[in-house]
């Protein structure tokens, strides 16, 4: 996979993209390196999806976006915090892309060539299949002339 990544500067604090279709980006940080947002001085790991509706970017699901404390993994971020990361992400998100516009093209590309892909390797998965087959037919063939005729083939 060869999707536009990235990272951009939120007023929240660095996340990283992964831009996986023109309508569908993935905003996180890593928690293995202690990324983290900044929410009323409380820091979160975030899992963001965002898609394109109707022309704006926006949430398919109401529990977007994903925070986790970085201080406990045991407490919910409260709604308001889910509210600002969600206006905030989106918001940033939709900024970065107007001045990154190639970034959806780019997208949409490996899309493509991921469906390309994934139907070649099918289509030899396929083609295997009917060697095989063919194989079977011959080979019961043989055994019916054989069978029929008391001789080889």
């Amino acid at each position: 996979m060869n999707y536009p990544i990235g990272i951009i500067e939120t007023p929240i604090g660095l996340v990283r993209f992964a831009m996986t279709e023109a309508s569908h980006v993935f905003l996180h940080t890593e928690s293995r390196t202690d990324e983290a947002v900044t929410i009323r001085k409380i820091r979160y790991h975030v899992n963001f999806h965002l898609h394109l509706i109707d022309g704006a970017w926006g949430v398919k699901d109401w529990h977007e976006p994903y925070l986790s404390r970085r201080d406990t993994y045991s407490q919910d971020a409260s709604q308001p915090a889910r509210k600002t990361a969600r206006d905030v992400l989106t918001k940033a998100w939709t900024e970065y892309l107007a001045a990154h516009s190639d970034l959806s093209l780019a997208a949409e590309k490996d899309k493509a060539q991921e469906a390309i892909d994934r139907a070649n390797g099918e289509l030899a998965e396929l083609r295997e299949q009917v060697k095989a087959k063919e194989a079977e037919l011959s080979k019961a063939n043989d055994y019916l002339w054989t069978t029929l005729t008391g001789k080889g083939s």
